[in-house]
């Protein structure tokens, strides 16, 4: 029975990868060029698979699409009431609290969200790219697809921001700029979650890490707390955090039209950064694969 190619067309077949300890890294350009050809050849099967997740996701809830919307509704909620009530004190932020937690939320989502899709998608497929001639970054693509989907409908949520504070955000020309920060933050996480794959297959002691980790670096980001001036240890972790200009630029693109030079500084950087640290990472996913497919039992 012939093997199905799953929306990959026959004229354009796959290259054959195979995965065997004696393959070294004999010519990094050639093997970086194959990986993104492997992703442009199975487009449509990732397509196919984005699709699928979709409506699997959402296919027995009442809520539907809402749920994107939830996490961050409710984050702000819980530290507006706290707020409010003098139960913390958060200092003094440049916009009404609600906007700032709720923005801050929004862009530290897409964070961790795009940190988490490569070994999602790794998880995800392994059953599949193992016995088909299929490549792992499909399913990798196809994680990353969803968290754009994801953002697309939370700007619902930046919307009914500017309506609720209209009279005290201001909207400009920069607001165009968002996009920049917002796909910067996402090639920032998935590059640094493509770097952590190997290790995530191998050792659940990673992701329990990860996990453990995340909250504290939260709090040592601008999204619930405003940046801290001085030279307090606050104030040290957040200037050295490179997800602060992240996220301080882009909200302030959003709601203020202007923004520091030096953080915007610290954004621009992170670009390059973040392509050289992906390709990194999907190179030093090919490489394991041998290894993983041996130690996973795949």
């Amino acid at each position: 029975m012939p093997s199905p190619n799953y929306g990959l067309q026959s004229s354009s077949p796959l290259t054959v990868t195979v995965y065997s300890p004696e393959s070294p890294l004999q010519n990094p350009l050639k093997l970086i060029r194959d990986i993104f050809s492997d992703i442009w050849r199975t487009r449509e099967l990732i397509g196919m698979l984005f699709m699928r997740d979709l409506k699997a996701a959402y296919r027995q809830t009442y809520l539907g699409y809402i749920w994107i919307l939830l996490p961050a509704i409710a984050t702000t909620a819980v530290w507006y009431y706290m707020t409010s009530q003098g139960l913390i004190t958060v200092g003094k932020t440049p916009i009404p609290y609600p906007a700032y937690v709720m923005i801050g939320q929004i862009i530290w989502g897409t964070f961790t969200s795009a940190f988490s899709a490569p070994q999602l998608g790794f998880n995800g497929g392994s059953a599949v790219f193992m016995k088909l001639k299929v490549p792992p970054e499909a399913f990798i693509a196809n994680a990353c697809a969803k968290i754009v989907f994801d953002l697309l409908v939370k700007t619902l949520l930046i919307v009914a921001i500017f309506v609720i504070f209209w009279a005290e955000l201001t909207l400009s020309w920069t607001v165009l700029l968002v996009p920049v920060g917002l796909l910067t933050t996402m090639l920032f996480g998935v590059s640094l979650g493509l770097f952590m794959v190997p290790l995530g297959s191998l050792y659940t002691d990673v992701g329990r890490i990860v996990t453990m980790a995340m909250p504290f670096l939260m709090y040592t980001t601008p999204v619930i707390f405003p940046s801290a001036d001085g030279d307090g240890l606050a104030a040290t972790l957040m200037r050295w955090n490179p997800l602060s200009p992240l996220i301080e630029v882009t909200r302030c693109w959003l709601t203020q039209g202007t923004a520091d030079p030096s953080q915007v500084f610290g954004l621009l950087i992170l670009i390059p950064i973040s392509i050289i640290i992906g390709i990194i990472g999907l190179v030093l996913l090919r490489i394991a694969m041998p290894h993983l497919v041996v130690r996973m039992g795949m």
